[in-house]
């Protein structure tokens, strides 16, 4: 079941300088052959477990629409990284489309599953087609603020917005300490800006001595292609730390999920 993806977590009060790679380029298919990565290609995959999507579904199978990309009508796939941005793709994207909208049925499914799906159909479809990720439009405003103080590209910030979910991590690293006695730990990440912020709200920094004030952990923005580069690319052995939690909204669609399975047993 789901929430066994949902371990009980409790503050721990130490911070650590992990430092997500925050360049603004596209990044490259990872290197299986680096042997400085700390991730392997499915570590890294596994990451993205707990993120949350919504594709249009018929028939068991991701629903493609014909839609107009940079002037050329395309098969797309989409995927909505929220509730909220499945309204959002509703109203300004299938509304426009020759389709019954009410009638679409969205499926939720973790970015890994949802990834292997669309390998999958790269593999096997004779036709070309195109992925377009609907961000959260609940997110946006904070995400904006935060990519603007940590020195995004001004002129690159509305694309990034509009086109990337955004992934909000902590600086320094906070270490989550599992509930259940054991000696395992996490470092938090989501999709979710509160999820984050009420962790950092709850932790105070460890000092390293007694003249030391500490260093209080804040909010930062990824897109997703950055903290993807992280994964693929950083030689800090902490990445293999990094969890993305669950938000509160995904874990509601999920006992719903689950709860109407049950009923129609």
């Amino acid at each position: 079941m789901f929430k066994s993806l949902i371990p009980l977590l409790a503050i721990a009060g130490s911070t650590q300088f992990f430092t997500p790679h925050v360049n603004h380029q596209s990044i490259e298919p990872m290197n299986e052959q680096n042997s400085s990565i700390s991730l392997s290609p499915k570590e890294a995959i596994m990451k993205l477990d707990t993120i949350l999507v919504f594709t249009p579904y018929l028939d068991e199978k991701p629903q493609s629409f014909k839609y107009n990309v940079k002037g050329k009508e395309r098969d797309v796939y989409f995927a909505a990284f929220s509730v909220s941005a499945i309204d959002k793709l509703k109203r300004d994207i299938l509304s426009k489309i020759q389709i019954d909208v009410q009638s679409t049925a969205f499926k939720p499914a973790s970015l890994a599953v949802f990834d292997s799906k669309i390998r999958e159909l790269r593999t096997n479809s004779k036709e070309d087609f195109d992925v377009v990720f609907i961000p959260d439009p609940d997110q946006i405003e904070v995400a904006q603020r935060l990519l603007l103080k940590q020195g995004y590209p001004e002129n690159k910030v509305d694309f990034a917005l509009n086109n990337s979910p955004m992934i909000f991590c902590t600086k320094p690293s906070i270490i989550l300490k599992n509930n259940d006695q054991s000696d395992n730990t996490s470092i938090p990440c989501s999709t979710d800006y509160k999820t984050i912020k009420n962790i950092v709200d709850m932790t105070k920094p460890t000092k390293k001595n007694w003249f030391s004030k500490g260093i209080k952990p804040e909010v930062i923005a990824l897109t997703l292609n950055q903290f993807i580069e992280t994964l693929n690319n950083s030689e800090d052995p902490s990445v293999k730390e990094l969890r993305v939690i669950p938000t509160p909204s995904s874990v509601n669609v999920i006992n719903e999920v689950i709860k109407k399975k049950e009923q129609a047993k």
